[in-house]
This record gives C-alpha cells, sequence and structure tokens, in this order.
C-alpha cells in the first residue's frame, strides 16, 4: 500500500474529497492519481495494489470514496465491495475495469458497487462520475433523485 501526502493545496477553498484508489496496476493507480490531483476536488489519501489492502486504506484514511478495479489479485473488486458495505454502509464505491460487460456490470451493482466505468472513459468522465456518487450519498433527506 502506498500513501500519498496529503498536504492543503493553497488554493483550496473547501476541504477536498478524500479518495482511495484500489488497483493492481501500478501505472494505472499513479494515472487515475495525477488525473484527481488536478482537480482540487479530490485529495488522493491513500493507493492500493488489491481488495485486501484497500480495506486496511480505508480503515486507516477514511475516506469519502473508493475507486477500484475489478480484477486484482488475493481479494478482487466485487469482494472488496461487498466488505465495504460490510463495514462502511453507504461509501460511495466506483468500479473500474478494463472488462465492462453487462454480467460484469450486474454482478457489481448487485455487489453495492455505486458505479461502474470501463478504464478507457475519459478522465472527466472519472470526474464526473465521482462527484455524481458523492452527491448521490450527500442529499439530504426527503429530496427526491
Amino acid at each position: 500500500m502506498t500513501t500519498v501526502p496529503t498536504g492543503p493545496r493553497k488554493h483550496e477553498r473547501r476541504e477536498a474529497t478524500r479518495l482511495v484508489i484500489v488497483d493492481d496496476s501500478t501505472e494505472y493507480r499513479a494515472m487515475l492519481s495525477h488525473v484527481l490531483r488536478r482537480d482540487s476536488r479530490f485529495q488522493v489519501v491513500a493507493e492500493a495494489a488489491d481488495g485486501v489492502e484497500g480495506i486496511a486504506a480505508v480503515d486507516d484514511h477514511a475516506p469519502d470514496i473508493v475507486v477500484t478495479d475489478l480484477q486484482m489479485p488475493n481479494l478482487d473488486g466485487i469482494g472488496l465491495t461487498r466488505a465495504l458495505r460490510a463495514m462502511h454502509g453507504d461509501l460511495p464505491i466506483v468500479m473500474v475495469t478494463g472488462l465492462p460487460g453487462d454480467e460484469v456490470v450486474e454482478r457489481a451493482h448487485r455487489a453495492g458497487v455505486t458505479a461502474f466505468l470501463p478504464k478507457t472513459g475519459s478522465p472527466a468522465r472519472l470526474v464526473a462520475t465521482l462527484q455524481a456518487a458523492l452527491d448521490s450519498r450527500q442529499k439530504p433527506e426527503g429530496v427526491a433523485g
């Protein structure tokens, strides 16, 4: 597990959304972290290489949202999602994968994934999906969606 420096940015007006990235590809984690650091709304607080490390990162860093891969060693994204649902209820979880398909998407949603994206999606789509997942969690009671 790699912990990412979490110092404040000078131009931030509000506290950034804390996020954990879980993916077995070092390169993909680095790319996601880079993309999200460029957007002042997000602060990557930890990266993990599999679901087991992901659980520890969530426990250690109390993120506002998690981005996870589907296929990983030790504990895959579905297993991670189920574990996080059991421990952290409504924590938004966005799953990304290089193998999107109807069956995979259905399995992910049944496990409790908030949103699902192909790894080939654009950075803008990822940011929009993260913001939508956060917004859906933060709606005041009685507000229709």
